[in-house]
């Protein structure tokens, strides 16, 4: 997830690739471009920047270049926070994802080449491999529900052992905890 009040952005340098390595994405010669993806955050409102990719020039005192569209986004609804996105030098790609599908930009065609929605179930963070080739593996976190003493036994299993208990009281909105305190056995 975002630091609160950050947008996702990649840094793509504009300069030319040395021959050997190829590591750069490709931009013009003499800007160095910064892709921002809004909206970023859930603070304020869902729809004050817009939806799609700023484009920035860092070499041009952050001045705006242009705006790619990413989706579009029905008046009546609020777009989708942006939560990650990473590009490839090798696929000339940007991958945006949000908190339910992910989708992939030419950089050259600035059109979108594809996207999928994996049931709502993908994609806080993308990763592209330095070959080009995408992660976009989806994620689930499950919680499940354990007291002090299940936690401290499993702890033991895994060679820890209960140092102390904290308790924290419950106060109106919260339902007060256990804390159980492990080290090294």
């Amino acid at each position: 997830m975002c630091a609160a009040g950050v947008a996702p952005m990649v840094l793509l340098h504009g300069q030319a690739p040395s021959a050997a390595t190829n590591s750069y994405l490709h931009g013009p010669p003499d800007k160095e471009l910064i892709y921002v993806t809004v909206p970023g955050t859930l603070e304020g409102s869902a729809d004050r920047n817009g939806t799609g990719i700023i484009v920035l020039d860092a070499r041009d005192n952050y001045n705006f270049v242009k705006r790619i569209q990413t989706w579009d986004v029905p008046a009546s609804k609020n777009s989708e926070q942006v939560s990650g996105v990473t590009a490839s030098p090798v696929t000339q790609m940007i991958y945006v994802a949000t908190r339910g599908r992910l989708a992939a930009f030419d950089l050259g065609t600035e059109k979108k080449v594809w996207e999928n929605a994996y049931d709502g179930q993908c994609c806080e963070r993308p990763q592209v491999a330095p070959d080009g080739s995408l992660s976009e593996e989806g994620h689930v976190d499950r919680l499940d529900a354990l007291d002090a003493d299940q936690l401290e036994a499993e702890a033991q299993e895994a060679g820890l052992q209960p140092a102390r208990r904290l308790e924290v009281p419950a106060a109106e909105g919260y339902l007060g905890a256990t804390v159980v305190i492990l080290e090294r056995a």
